[in-house]
């Protein structure tokens, strides 16, 4: 069977979600600037191709962290709530600041949405989320404005808290009806075996069906994040089925998004190699699609 190329995938896609990682946008403790100033060209890129895009960050509790000295050699999921709550009020406000900068080189304005995990619950939170991350398709409105949504890691608690943004970029792109979803790792997409620990693990470049893929999620949360790889086919489990709707009710009729995991960090022009239109395979990643029919199952 033929499979699209990423190229091929963002360039029939029309809205896009784009989840980056703590261990991406995270260099030595600070934003990666150079980093977050080439995925402000791509997502400039993609708006002139006339693409909606938003976009799903993690990074505010690693960056208080630094900011607030906290050990580095105890990992994020390791810390007390408060103290974790504490680094997310203190690293939020750096994070957008960073975004801003980043977008405004590109004449883009960041659009700051703040979630929590109970917002599918309630029938008027997603129609304001809905309301305000498709604002850019209200002509009267600018298109300028590029939502940048995160967890508000300040109020949740240990029983409400997402846990990780890869099921928040999940929840986001179902919510908002995205045709494909694309997750920036510290890796290049899913292999056999952890490739940080088995430099002869196997990468796989397309996967159709989830099902015999589990077996290959070694998480390694040693560090800032808090989202490894089985996060990360949970979250791409939960944006390929299809998707019901959270504002009307409607049955799942429609497939879920094509997600993609793609290397993010120590790779400058990813979003623009993964746009690159010369048939050239310029970065490697792995490719999900749930052709039709798929089961609805759960996912969390």
């Amino acid at each position: 069977m033929s499979h699209m190329t990423p190229q091929a995938i963002l360039g029939s896609s029309q809205r896009i979600v784009l989840k980056i990682g703590t261990e991406t946008i995270i260099k030595n403790g600070s934003v990666h600037t150079e980093w977050l100033n080439s995925f402000a060209e791509g997502i400039a890129a993609l708006k002139q191709r006339g693409k909606e895009v938003i976009v799903v960050t993690s990074g505010a509790i690693g960056l208080g962290r630094g900011k607030l000295d906290i050990d580095p050699t105890v990992a994020t999921k390791d810390l007390p709530m408060p103290v974790r709550q504490q680094a997310a009020m203190v690293g939020q406000t750096s994070l957008m600041l960073a975004f801003s900068q980043a977008l405004e080189r590109q004449d883009l304005l960041v659009g700051q949405v703040l979630l929590t995990a109970d917002v599918t619950e309630h029938f008027e939170q997603v129609a304001n989320l809905r309301n305000a991350c498709l604002s850019s398709l209200d002509k009267s409105l600018s298109p300028r404005v590029i939502p940048v949504v995160n967890e508000n890691d300040t109020i949740a608690t240990s029983e409400i808290a997402y846990g990780d943004n890869d099921r928040l970029g999940a929840i986001v792109a179902n919510l908002l009806d995205a045709d494909t979803f694309v997750l920036f790792s510290d890796v290049d997409g899913l292999y056999n075996d952890n490739p940080k620990r088995n430099p002869a693990a196997r990468f796989i470049p397309h996967v159709e069906h989830l099902g015999i893929v589990w077996q290959y999620a070694n998480d390694d949360l040693d560090g800032i994040s808090r989202g490894g790889m089985m996060s990360k086919l949970r979250a791409i489990e939960h944006a390929t089925l299809q998707r019901r709707s959270y504002v009307s009710g409607k049955p799942p009729f429609k497939q879920g998004a094509t997600s993609i995991i793609a290397k993010g960090k120590d790779s400058i022009g990813c979003l623009q190699a993964l746009m690159s239109s010369d048939g050239e395979e310029t970065t490697r990643c792995t490719v999900f699609i749930a052709p039709l029919p798929v089961p609805t199952l759960p996912c969390f």
